[in-house]
């Protein structure tokens, strides 16, 4: 490269020509610097593309993860909702049962035998026994985690007997009340006249006879908490009275609503045998008394709803999963609708506590005994097996949730000092549906269920001795469940 130097200004200068030689080779190394760095940033857009594709693969992978954690979430909450949904089809199966009962023929029963009408335990009889049977079989294989073979508390059958050439009990005058009482008492204790013995025939000497006048009014209300009187018997002024088996399994109401009240308890939820026995009972009275019996309607009682067989079968059923989610207004209405009463711990006119509840036929005309146990322990077992598939669904939805409601009530029983009857109610229901699930392991459910009856007011008082006030039994009764649930899971 030439290079002129100017003497004035001392400076270097290029020449024309230098500059313009300078220029080309500039000018090459640009374009080819251009070319490079076009090459570049295609290359770079090559790959800023193949970023963004991979980007976007990324997205959707993240996407369809997102989206299979959600259907992931969705089957576990359909898996629960699907348990939960399940109790709720008590509408559909109640309507069902709605329609087996519309099917069932109306025909008038004839004069009842142990087991039946005048047919006696026919074929068609031991066909509904033997059903009932494999049912409760059926069942049994539901209950395999020991949850729904616990819902039913008990099961009881009432027969309704009253006596031709008497008013009934609501027109007796005393002097024909007292006669009644004595020819039941007659027939009921003397000795049977048979030429062989049964096996299975009711051994009256393992009965006590009760004059409830000669009761207070502590002992009367005991026998309502215990089941073995009715709270109208209870409350009667006239004379009355009842025969109950020392082991509390029987009770005779004596001029209650009828002049007999025959029933029987299980706890359990055998009710065929239940039915077995009661009839045992009745053969006692059937063989030495005149039974008020019409052809045409069957057996007559104080009351339309009785007429006919005279019979109510009931279950006493623990369903705190019904009543937590609501699905308990549901099944209220639709036994309405098929026949079937819903009462209370104590009966008619009582009030729901601990979430018991009594379920029971609302008639007994028409249909037969046999007709009538098979559709009440039908309609009990569908609850039964809705109450239990709502266990497991709360459980599976929030463990923690359900123990911590659980340990909590019976923690509560084990420390408080002072405690209502209902809030042991309350405690107690808790803690029942703990020991059923297995939550609870060293409680025995029947020394609970005990303990349930224990703690009402008027067997409180009976076990320590005198009347106390409500402030008293309070601390009483909290004395007593800390003691025994101690002694108890010991």
């Amino acid at each position: 490269m030439n290079i002129e130097r100017n003497e004035v200004h001392g400076e270097e200068v290029l020449s024309e020509a230098a500059l313009s030689e300078e220029a080309r080779k500039e000018k090459s190394n640009s374009k080819e610097a251009n070319s490079e760095e076009a090459n570049s940033e295609e290359f770079n857009s090559d790959e800023a593309r193949s970023d963004g594709a991979r980007s976007d693969e990324a997205d959707n992978d993240e996407a369809h993860s997102d989206e299979a954690r959600i259907d992931e979430a969705h089957s576990d909450e359909a898996n629960n909702e699907k348990a939960l949904s399940d109790a709720a089809r008590d509408k559909d199966v109640m309507d069902e049962a709605a329609s087996e009962k519309e099917a069932h023929s109306r025909e008038a029963p004839g004069k009842a035998t142990p087991g039946g009408t005048e047919q006696g335990r026919g074929s068609q009889d031991k066909a509904v026994f033997g059903k009932a049977t494999s049912n409760r079989a059926a069942h049994s294989k539901t209950a395999s985690d020991g949850t729904a073979s616990c819902i039913a508390m008990s099961c009881r059958i009432r027969l309704a007997r009253n006596f031709n050439g008497f008013p009934f009990p609501s027109r007796l005058d005393r002097a024909s009340s007292q006669k009644v009482l004595a020819m039941v008492k007659d027939a009921f204790f003397s000795p049977k006249e048979s030429k062989e013995k049964d096996s299975k025939e009711i051994n009256t000497s393992d009965f006590l006879y009760v004059n409830m006048q000669d009761l207070d009014p502590i002992e009367r209300t005991m026998l309502v908490e215990k089941h073995l009187a009715s709270p109208d018997l209870a409350s009667e002024i006239r004379p009355c009275a009842a025969i109950i088996s020392k082991d509390e399994t029987v009770s005779i109401m004596i001029n209650e609503e009828d002049h007999l009240r025959i029933q029987c308890i299980s706890k359990s939820d055998a009710i065929d045998e239940v039915l077995e026995k009661c009839y045992k009972v009745e053969e006692v009275f059937d063989d030495k008394l005149d039974l008020a019996f019409d052809p045409n309607i069957g057996y007559l009682t104080s009351c339309p709803t009785n007429l006919g067989t005279g019979l109510r079968a009931s279950f006493m059923l623990h369903l705190p999963a019904l009543v937590a989610t609501g699905h308990i207004n549901g099944v209220l209405e639709q036994c309405g609708k098929i026949g079937v009463a819903v009462r209370g711990i104590y009966g008619e006119n009582s009030a729901v506590s601990g979430n018991i509840f009594q379920f029971s036929n609302m008639g007994s005309l028409g249909r037969s005994e046999v007709e009538i146990v098979a559709n009440v322990k039908n309609v009990c077992s569908q609850i039964i097996d809705s109450e239990h598939k709502l266990r497991l669904g709360l459980l599976n939805q929030n463990r923690s949730a359900f123990e911590d409601r659980v340990f909590r009530a019976l923690g509560t029983l084990l420390y408080a000092r002072i405690m209502t009857t209902d809030e042991f109610m309350s405690l107690w229901s808790a803690v029942r549906v703990g020991v059923d699930m297995g939550i609870i392991e060293n409680i025995n459910v029947n020394a609970l269920d005990g303990l349930m009856v224990q703690v009402q007011p008027a067997c409180l008082q009976k076990m320590t001795g005198s009347s106390i006030s409500p402030e008293e039994r309070d601390i009483k009764r909290a004395t007593l469940v800390r003691n025994k649930i101690t002694t108890d899971s010991n």
